[in-house]
């Protein structure tokens, strides 16, 4: 394997966002909790991957490993401490809208009655009830498959953990793949706590996790 450059991209090009797009597809096509959240309907993935990329460069950070030609080989995005995705009407308008409105009418239920009914109280009961806000909250984080186990999510991960370092801040994250819990532990993550959420087109696990050092930090500030 060539070498790959990690860095965080403040601007993304619509070409770098567009290929981020198709990773996560192709990451998520047969993730139940992105296909739950699509209201079943797969063709909408990208533009929900669409418009979770866009708040996040409006709010967040996004970060990116290419190889010597610029190609993405993964990303991670994340919302520092302060920040909530898609809270506002400007991260809304960036595509989030377009989304909800289509969405079949049973992922429009589902998403308003279960997964905003169930999911924030959860990570709340992991966390406490301000610890994903106080977190740097990692909401994707994308390797291209014959790039996995080269040590790119490692660094992704390392650029924003070495940042947050700095001022004892927190990450913190869910994965709706169980395979995933071993690997964020290998990474230094603590897992917090795990459910199933129902859905119509198949009941999807997630797990919450932290870092362990942050996590000892935050319990005792």
């Amino acid at each position: 394997m060539s070498r790959f450059t990690v860095e965080r991209i403040e601007y993304p090009s619509e070409a770098q966002i567009d290929a981020s797009v198709a990773l996560f597809v192709l990451c998520m096509k047969d993730d139940l909790a992105a296909i739950s959240l699509c209201g079943g309907d797969i063709s909408l993935l990208g533009l929900q991957a669409r418009a979770i990329l866009q708040a996040g460069i409006f709010a967040g950070e996004y970060y990116a490993a290419t190889d010597e030609n610029g190609n993405i080989l993964a990303f991670t995005m994340w919302m520092p401490p302060g920040q909530e995705m898609l809270s506002t009407p400007e991260q809304r308008a960036l595509g989030f809208e377009e989304f909800i409105a289509r969405l079949p009418q049973a992922g429009k239920e589902y998403f308003k009655n279960v997964y905003l009914a169930e999911f924030p109280g959860f990570v709340a009961s992991c966390l406490g009830t301000t610890g994903k806000l106080d977190s740097w909250w990692l909401h994707m984080a994308m390797v291209v498959p014959e790039w996995r186990r080269q040590g790119i999510a490692k660094a992704l991960i390392g650029f924003v953990r070495a940042k947050a370092a700095q001022k004892g801040e927190t990450l913190a994250l869910s994965t709706t793949a169980s395979k995933n819990v071993p690997i964020y532990r290998a990474l230094g993550f603590e897992l917090k706590g795990e459910r199933v959420m129902p859905s119509p087109w198949g009941d999807w696990p997630f797990s919450t996790n932290g870092s362990a050092e942050s996590f000892h930090v935050m319990k005792y500030r």
